[in-house]
């Protein structure tokens, strides 16, 4: 129902669960106008949602994301200072449709300014995990799905 649970109607209903809150009217009326649900799905879906321990373990859960903030603000800088030398090459790859400044600094770290190393690029979209895989069971496919991509980003940050 919530899309983004650490957007803005999802932070401000995590908040509200762990000050207690229960009540199901009150945490719809806390969501955003742009969320899809309806109040009265919303209200469906968080009955009975929380006991004294499932608020324990998530405002356990909120205070480490909380701690862990400044420490991604300080690996950003890093990351930042490190492809520095490379802003020109990062602003080219940003400049592709879908493609953000996170998504362009993983790029940079991951494979380097160049694709020498690879072949063909079909060597790198295997390597990266966005080629096809076929499984066989004697002459029948059995699936086509690509593997994992390797080391996945946040899209959101794309």
């Amino acid at each position: 129902m919530i899309s983004d649970v650490l957007g803005v109607s999802g932070t401000r209903i995590l908040h509200a669960l762990t000050r207690g809150e229960t009540d199901s009217a009150q945490l719809a009326a806390l969501v955003d106008n742009r969320l899809r649900a309806t109040a009265d799905d919303l209200t469906r879906a968080w009955d009975g949602l929380m006991a004294s321990h499932q608020q324990f373990l998530l405002t356990a859960q909120r205070q480490h994301l909380t701690a862990l903030d400044p420490q991604i603000v300080t690996l950003d800088a890093e990351v930042e200072r490190r492809l520095a030398p490379l802003a020109e090459t990062q602003a080219l790859i940003e400049n592709h449709p879908g493609i953000g400044k996170r998504t362009a600094e993983t790029v940079l770290s991951e494979i380097g300014v160049t694709v020498a190393p690879f072949r063909t690029p079909e060597a790198l979209a295997k390597w990266v995990g966005l080629a096809p895989v076929l499984a066989l069971t004697g002459f029948v496919i059995t699936s086509t799905n690509s593997r994992a991509i390797r080391y996945p980003t946040d899209q959101s940050q794309t």
